[in-house]
């Protein structure tokens, strides 16, 4: 025994739909499920047509940055071109030009197949290079062969005069010059400040050995008067005491004397 759920009839055993208003639930239930399916149905289609138009956007997208880069790409390409053309053409004058400045300077240098090399300036000089190389010079209607031994001979000669200038008395007293000069260079340090330490410890002659205690004397005493002027006020006085001193030393040394420094000599 049933009831209908609308209206409260009694249902006989066997049907599914009401006598008295025709409420059948079985049907509602399916008309339902298949409105489900279709609101189912229809939000796929939907999502579907989302999801396409927003493929087609991208693709769109994606094309229209593709043109934008082949249509740079293609620019770069030309442009890049027309500058290799620019430069081949600068390439191409400039050798022309410099054989315009060759034909008008009168220089001429040809390369025959065999590797001879001629060289001709203006009408009257040519001059023939052979590969082995032996050398045909025409000056006018006179011409004058030289091979390797007039070459080699040359050579010996140039080397033989090079020899007597590097063994005269002049290049000789002037490498003496060079060298008494550089050897006052360790002196000197004596007097620039603590580099009185170099010529102490590289010095190893009487003359070098005197400079350096003096320099190291002129160091000592300027560190101590400069600690006492710094307490009266006087570091400047101390100052150029010291750069006096050291212009007498360096005088000293320049002239090749073995004095004391004035006070703090010892």
């Amino acid at each position: 025994m049933a009831y209908c759920d609308r209206c409260g009839s009694y249902i006989p055993d066997g049907w599914t739909s009401c006598p008295a208003c025709g409420y059948d639930p079985e049907h509602e239930a399916a008309q339902q499920q298949a409105a489900q399916a279709q609101a189912h149905r229809e939000e796929q289609e939907k999502y579907a047509r989302e999801e396409a138009e927003k493929r087609r956007a991208q693709r769109q997208a994606y094309d229209k940055v593709w043109a934008e880069n082949e249509q740079r790409r293609r620019k770069e390409e030309e442009e890049y071109r027309r500058r290799q053309q620019e430069q081949e053409e600068r390439s191409r004058k400039e050798r022309e030009r410099h054989s315009r400045e060759q034909s008008d300077n009168g220089v001429n240098v040809t390369v025959d197949p065999d590797g001879t090399k001629n060289v001709r300036v203006g009408d009257r000089v040519h001059i023939v290079v052979s590969p082995d190389g032996s050398k045909k010079v025409r000056v006018g209607d006179k011409e004058r062969y030289y091979d390797r031994s007039d070459i080699e001979a040359g050579l010996s000669k140039a080397g033989k005069k090079v020899k007597e200038y590097i063994t005269s008395d002049t290049v000789n007293k002037a490498g003496a010059s060079a060298e008494k000069a550089v050897g006052k260079l360790i002196p000197i340090l004596s007097y620039i400040g603590p580099l009185c330490f170099i010529p102490l410890i590289l010095g190893k002659d009487h003359f070098t050995g005197f400079h350096a205690r003096q320099g190291l004397r002129l160091f000592i005493w300027g560190a101590i008067l400069q600690a006492v002027g710094g307490f009266f006020g006087i570091s400047w006085a101390v100052g150029i005491f010291q750069v006096l001193m050291a212009i007498i030393g360096i005088k000293n040394v320049v002239n090749d004397e073995e004095k004391k420094l004035p006070y703090i000599g010892g």
